[in-house]
Order: C-alpha cells, then sequence, then structure tokens
C-alpha cells in the first residue's frame, strides 16, 4: 500500500528524512513517536506529495510519487490528512466546508455532498452545528469538523499529524474518541502523536523516530514494555518523570489541574 525505499528529504541543508525504508500494508494502524524535529510530519507530508523528496523512492497504492505525470490532486483524494491547524474555511458554514472538496473533485452533485456531510457529520457528533461557521466552535469541534471534512472524500488512508496539539486538555478526548472510532473500522492510519496511552491503546504498530530514521519498528505492548533501542528507553523515561513531576505540581497546588500556575489561577479569579 505504502513503500518508502531510502528516502531522504532535507530542509535548509539538514537532513528531516535519513535513509528511511517503510512498508505499510492495508488496515494498518501505525503510531509514529518520538521527539519534535525527528520527523514524523515530514514522513506524513510526504505520503500525499506535500513534501518533495531529495532522494529515494515512494510508492502509495502503486503510484510512484517521484513520477513526472504523477496526478497529486487524484492522489490527496485518496489520501485523507487531517492537521495540528483546523484549517476551515472561515466564511463557510460546517456543512458547506464538508461539501466542497467532493463537489469539487469528486465531481458530486450538491445533494449527494450535503447528504454524505449529515451523515458525516452526525458521526463525529457536530450534526447539530451544520449552519455554524468555524468562528463559533471551539477547537475540538472544528477539529472534528475537519476530520469529517476528510472522511467526505471517502479516502483509503487517512493521516493525522499531531491533530491534538493545538487544543485545550479537555478537549483532547473529544477528538481522539472520534479517530479511535475510525480506527476500530478498519481504516488503515498513520498518526503522528504525543498522546502515549492513546498511541498504545489505537495503534497495531508503533515507529519511533529521532534524527528522521525510524529507530524503531515494533509492536505497541513491546514497545512500551520494553523498547529495544537507548533513545527510546530515554524518550519514554523523560515523559514518565515529566508526567510524575506534574502530578506533583497538581498535588501540592503549584499547578491547577489543566496546567496553570498559581498566578495563571489567581489572574482567572480575580475578575
Amino acid at each position: 500500500m505504502i513503500q518508502f525505499e531510502r528516502v531522504v528529504h532535507s530542509y535548509d541543508a539538514q537532513r528531516t528524512l535519513d535513509q528511511v525504508d517503510l512498508k505499510v500494508s492495508r488496515g494498518e494502524r501505525i503510531a509514529l513517536l518520538g521527539p519534535s524535529g525527528s520527523g514524523k510530519s515530514t514522513l506524513l507530508r510526504c505520503i500525499n506529495r506535500l513534501e518533495v523528496t531529495d532522494s529515494g523512492r515512494i510508492t502509495v497504492f502503486g503510484r510512484d510519487l517521484s513520477a513526472p505525470n504523477l496526478k497529486v490532486r487524484e492522489l490527496r483524494a485518496d489520501v485523507g490528512m487531517v492537521f495540528q491547524q483546523f484549517n476551515l474555511f472561515p466564511h463557510m458554514t460546517v456543512l458547506d466546508n464538508v461539501c466542497l472538496a467532493p463537489m469539487r473533485v469528486r465531481g458530486a452533485s450538491r445533494q449527494e455532498a450535503e447528504r454524505e456531510a449529515r451523515r458525516l457529520l452526525g458521526r463525529v457528533g457536530m450534526g447539530h452545528k451544520a449552519d455554524s461557521y468555524p468562528s463559533q466552535l471551539s477547537g475540538g469541534q472544528q477539529q472534528r469538523v475537519a476530520i469529517a471534512r476528510s472522511l467526505a472524500m471517502r479516502p483509503t488512508l487517512m493521516l493525522f499529524d499531531e491533530p491534538t496539539s493545538a487544543l485545550d486538555p479537555e478537549m483532547v478526548h473529544e477528538v481522539l474518541s472520534v479517530i479511535n472510532d475510525i480506527a476500530a473500522e478498519g481504516m488503515t492510519i498513520l498518526i503522528a502523536t504525543h498522546e502515549m496511552e492513546f498511541a498504545r491503546r489505537v495503534s497495531n504498530r508503533i515507529l519511533f523516530m529521532d534524527l528522521g530514521r525510524i529507530v524503531e519498528d515494533s509492536d505497541p505492548a513491546s514497545f512500551f514494555r520494553e523498547p529495544r533501542t537507548e533513545r527510546a528507553r530515554t524518550f519514554l523515561a523523560h515523559l514518565s518523570r515529566s508526567r510524575a513531576q506534574t502530578e506533583q505540581l497538581i498535588g501540592t497546588g503549584t499547578i491547577g489541574p489543566l496546567g496553570e500556575t498559581v498566578d495563571d489561577v489567581d489572574l482567572r479569579t480575580a475578575g
């Protein structure tokens, strides 16, 4: 379904992907883990040709992404992608945001596109907001609309690039719940995330990246129980320490449950 062969990608003379080899089969649910700047987002963006590689070869559904006659629009119709930012058109209603691509790219009629859009909005719990504008929605609601918009193209593959990183902590669960439902239906998924417990639960394969390379390729149980490399062990240990320190600070009242400091709480309650 997807194959990377010795893929190299650079940005400002720095390698963001370094000799990456990867095969993805239909129905896999892959979580991309690793520190910021490790190449997770670049790998996802290469799959739908938002980034052009320096060397190597990528094939997606049998399409060679370096071929001069590649029909990029057709490729992206089959590869849905949800970004950190929601990228909804602010001047269009939720319903129109979801209807637009199927009508423009797939050639669906307005009636067909609207019927499917309403079904998908209901699926992600946003049917009651069909006539609202993005500015009237919370971050979590906008991200769920963005997911419905991607699904409206009926993709074979879904890519999620840190879909909860721009959300308030209270909004994260609702978006992850929608992604979990999509995965449970058998959709092939690649998701870059810092939500470790979600990655453990939703994926059947973990790719741990560092410095543009896939350092570990493992099943979730093995990766979280006993990672093979020192780099992965250090990464997980750091996350564990950070979580423990946060819980300790919450327990002592130094910060609040949403990560605000004592001063933040004082300012919030002063008015």
